[in-house]
């Protein structure tokens, strides 16, 4: 016996008809009639004179009936009480993101971390990857995503995004052809950045001086989608991960393959070697799960 059984026996003793009966319970009237027919069985008694008109319950339906109400009653209240404890029980989770992250993840990425793991509270803050990294390991917040963390902490690591990286600019900065640009080529461009601390940003500095050059920045910006939104107004050029092309797709903004594909936007989920509750594993989990949105060596996308 189950607790359906007993739901739909109530639904035909309420309305005196199977075929009404399997409407409330969205299920066929073959599909009804043969769960009665088992719950008659188990019960060895029946439960219902079937004739043309409909059904009418037994005498031993009648007993039974306000018992299978109160079981029904006491199973919803069950399950209330787990709700209402999940409700109090949930866990305060924070995330701190470093400067750039949040629009690189794919869109829907927290909402589906939320319905992953429906108990727990996930507060998002953002910082620079130092003070990112010194929270995370002061115990000050749980998790952290970044890119260049330093390999010699005490930290694991799941590697979440591997992005082609592009370099957006307004098509009337470029002096020089699209087509088969170099290294060389972009140093005649400004690059707005998020400053010295942005791992992408010093190893995009640190690659142009292995060649010799040096690269032309603005650090002024704190805000990568202020970065996006300025140089879509002709204000200089930004490295643009492949998953945000579509934020800079403009008819008057070249979207250049960078020259090196060894150059590419990466971010990392980290977390301290520790002891987690059921709550922050879900995290976990999530991130294992979602690791490697883009592998290294997928094809760059065409850009007209």
């Amino acid at each position: 016996m189950n607790l359906h059984q007993l739901e739909w026996f109530c639904h035909a003793y309420d309305t005196r008809s199977f075929a009404k009966a399997a409407e409330r319970a969205f299920v066929s009237r073959q599909a009804f009639g043969k769960a009665i027919k088992g719950l008659e069985g188990e019960l060895g008694a029946a439960l219902f004179e079937r004739d043309a008109a409909g059904v009418e319950p037994t005498e031993f339906a009648q007993l039974l009936y306000p018992k299978a109400r109160a079981c029904i009653g006491d199973y919803r209240s069950m399950l209330q009480a787990r709700d209402d404890y999940l409700a109090n029980q949930r866990q305060h989770l924070r995330l701190a993101f470093a400067y750039g992250v949040a629009t690189a993840l794919p869109e829907d990425f927290l909402e589906r971390l939320e319905d992953a793991n429906p108990h727990a509270e996930h507060h998002v803050e953002k910082h620079s990857v130092a003070h990112c990294l010194e929270l995370l390991e002061g115990g000050e917040v749980d998790f952290v995503i970044c890119s260049g963390a330093p390999r010699d902490r005490n930290l694991l690591r799941i590697p979440l995004i591997d992005y082609p990286t592009y370099v957006a600019v307004a098509r009337d900065l470029v002096a020089f052809p699209i087509e088969g640009c170099t290294l060389e080529d972009l140093q005649s461009l400004t690059f707005l950045t998020l400053g010295d601390d942005l791992p992408e940003d010093r190893a995009l500095a640190a690659l142009f001086a292995s060649h010799g050059m040096t690269l032309r920045a603005n650090h002024q910006y704190k805000d990568y989608d202020v970065i996006l939104r300025e140089v879509k107004r002709g204000h200089g050029a930004s490295i643009v991960p492949e998953n945000c092309l579509d934020q800079v797709a403009e008819d008057h903004v070249a979207l250049i393959p960078f020259p090196d594909d060894s150059f590419s936007w990466q971010l990392d989920f980290l977390y301290l070697d520790s002891s987690y509750s059921d709550i922050e594993q879900r995290t976990i989990d999530f991130m294992r799960a979602h690791a490697q949105l883009a592998r290294p060596g997928a094809p760059r996308r065409r850009i007209p």
